[in-house]
């Protein structure tokens, strides 16, 4: 089982934010994931950027792998950027 963990300050930001809460990755269908490495900055440890699906919309989560699970970073719905994004081969 997946075990999802979090910022609690990062998270009550990103609701007020995107309005998503991140337990709502509990429902992504991962099996539609696309992901691909975060190279838009350079952060202290590798993040990934996944385009997944939740009730048929899209939706880009950033996370970054730990011995303890997976740790959410942002969880937003994708906008039209990170769509034209995924199109680009």
């Amino acid at each position: 089982m997946l075990v999802y963990e979090w910022d609690e300050t990062k998270r009550a930001a990103n609701l007020a934010t995107h309005g998503i809460d991140f337990e709502q990755a509990r429902a992504l269908e991962w099996e539609t994931a696309r992901h691909v490495p975060d190279l838009r900055r350079d952060h202290l440890e590798g993040r990934i950027l996944a385009y997944v699906l939740a009730e048929e919309c899209l939706h880009v989560i950033v996370f970054t792998i730990r011995k303890t699970g997976l740790r959410i970073i942002s969880l937003r719905k994708a906008n039209n950027c990170y769509v034209e994004e995924l199109d680009r081969p």
